[in-house]
C-alpha cells in the first residue's frame, strides 16, 4: 500500500507523537480490504485537505479591559478569520447611601446594595466591514440586587408624622435566573498597531425577576403582601437588561 498520505499527514500534524500517530494509522488501514482501503484514503484526504484550510487562517488572540452597563471587566479572544470566540469576567458594585429629607424634622434613607458577578462567553461572526454579530450568554456566579428603606427622624406623610420606631424599616430583594442569553452588534476600530477599542451594544435577557419583601412597622398595617403576584409581574420588564461598553484590546 501506498503510504504518501500518511507523509501528506505528518506534514500537517508535526511534534512529537509523530510515530505514534503512524503506527496507529497503519494497524488501522492494514486491517481492511482493498476497497475499504481506497475509501479511507480518500476520506482521509478531504478530513486532512479540510484540516489544512482551517490550519492556514490567522489566528490572533487578544487580552484586555472594558466599562459599561454590567460593570468593569477583563476580556480574552480569539480570533479566526471572520469568526471569533470571547470570554470575559464582569462586575458591578454599588453601595452608596441615598438621603432625602422633605424638612429638618423628617428623611427617608435608601440604601441599595448590588454585587454582580458574571462569567460570559460568546461567538462573533464579521457581518459588515468592522462590524460583528455578537450571541452568547453568561452565568452570574453572584447575584445580589436588594435594598432597604428607614428613616432616622421619621416621616412625614400629608401632616401625619411617623417615627423612626413606628415607620420600621422595608427591605426588597430581587432574584433572578443563573443564566442569561445574549444578542448584539459590536464595533472594533482599525488600526496598524496591536492595540484597538471595541464598543459593544447588546441586550441580555435576564428572565423575570422573583421578589422577596421583608418589612416591620406600619407597613404591617397594609396588604402589601398580597400585592406582590402584581409586582412582581409589574417587573416583568426588567427582564431585558441593556449591555453597553467600551474596550480597549492588545494582541498577544
Amino acid at each position: 500500500m501506498d503510504f504518501s498520505i500518511l507523509t501528506y499527514f505528518f506534514k500537517i500534524f508535526k511534534g512529537k507523537n509523530k510515530a505514534r500517530v503512524y503506527r496507529y494509522l497503519s494497524e488501522i488501514v492494514s486491517g481492511l480490504s482493498t476497497s475499504q482501503r481506497a475509501k479511507s484514503i480518500v476520506l482521509l484526504c478531504l478530513v486532512l485537505l479540510r484540516f489544512e484550510s482551517f490550519s492556514q487562517t490567522q489566528i490572533q488572540k487578544y487580552y484586555g479591559f472594558g466599562f459599561g452597563t454590567t460593570g468593569v471587566e477583563v476580556v480574552g479572544r480569539i480570533n479566526l478569520g471572520q469568526v471569533a470566540a470571547e470570554a470575559s469576567l464582569s462586575y458591578i458594585g454599588w453601595n452608596q447611601k441615598i438621603k432625602r429629607a422633605s424638612d429638618s424634622t423628617s428623611d427617608l434613607v435608601i440604601l441599595p446594595h448590588i454585587n454582580a458577578l458574571m462569567l460570559n462567553g460568546s461567538v462573533l461572526k464579521k457581518i459588515y466591514r468592522q462590524f460583528s454579530l455578537k450571541a452568547g450568554g453568561g452565568i452570574t456566579l453572584i447575584n445580589q440586587f436588594k435594598g432597604e428603606v428607614y428613616t432616622t427622624k421619621g416621616v412625614n406623610l400629608d401632616g401625619v408624622v411617623i417615627s423612626p420606631e413606628d415607620f420600621g424599616y422595608l427591605r426588597v430583594r430581587l432574584h433572578y435566573p443563573v443564566l442569561s442569553p445574549l444578542l448584539g452588534i459590536q464595533w472594533q476600530s482599525r488600526s496598524a498597531i496591536r492595540r484597538r477599542w471595541e464598543i459593544v451594544a447588546a441586550c441580555s435577557y435576564r428572565g423575570r425577576p422573583r421578589l422577596d419583601l421583608e418589612y416591620e412597622g406600619f407597613l404591617e398595617t397594609t396588604n402589601l403582601s398580597e400585592q406582590i403576584p402584581q409586582l412582581e409581574k409589574n417587573l416583568a420588564g426588567w427582564s431585558y437588561y441593556p449591555v453597553l461598553s467600551v474596550r480597549m484590546l492588545w494582541e498577544k
